[in-house]
């Protein structure tokens, strides 16, 4: 009995150290990319998509781009310093589809991705946990007030310049921007 105790106890012991020496990407398993090309920029938006963090809101997402839904879409929100918003932003329109459950903290599940410079989430109402649809957003600066709150979902990975630009446009006093930015195409890549 000792001997199978002392075997477990070093198989859990060589397990963590493996487990250490994961990188910090590592601990994204079965990542999807997404690329944004985006209207006036050559350059596009390359994006991570972590389904091992949020797979409800990943499948959502790549349904989306590879329907073409978010193709000539606009960024029609822009939070000076915070964060750039697509999809569907029509107010007072009704959804144009199921709203998915939202998988972050306060709505009992668990997503640690952290709503730094680059993560893309998904936008939703703020009295509905789970009326997240079609809209999503990418953070141009670290925001922790939406940790917890919104459903990251992955990371920008390359063109964060591009967000920049975008996030400079002048906007109205409810954050519609002056000058409109679409997204001439999404679509899922290998990379």
């Amino acid at each position: 009995m000792k001997k199978i105790v002392f075997l477990t106890i070093i198989a859990l012991f060589t397990a963590s150290l493996i487990g250490c020496g994961q990188n910090e990407e590592d601990k994204f398993r079965d990542p999807k990319f997404v690329v944004l090309e985006v209207e006036y920029h050559e350059q596009p938006i390359k994006l991570r998509l972590y389904p091992h963090v949020a797979p409800i809101t990943v499948a959502n997402f790549l349904e989306l781009v590879n329907s073409g839904y978010y193709d000539g879409l606009p960024f029609h929100r822009i939070v000076r310093g915070s964060i750039i918003q697509s999809g569907d932003g029509r107010p007072y329109s009704r959804p144009l589809r199921d709203p998915i459950f939202g998988e972050f903290t306060w709505n009992g599940f668990i997503n640690n991705l952290k709503h730094e410079r680059g993560v893309i989430s998904m936008a939703r109402n703020e009295r509905d946990n789970n009326s997240a649809t079609t809209e999503f957003f990418i953070c141009q600066s670290d925001s922790p007030e939406f940790d917890r709150n919104f459903a990251a979902f992955g990371r920008v990975i390359s063109g964060m310049e591009v967000v920049d630009a975008i996030n400079e446009l002048p906007t109205d006093s409810t954050n519609r921007p002056h000058i409109i930015i679409r997204i001439l195409t999404a679509r899922q890549v290998e990379i």
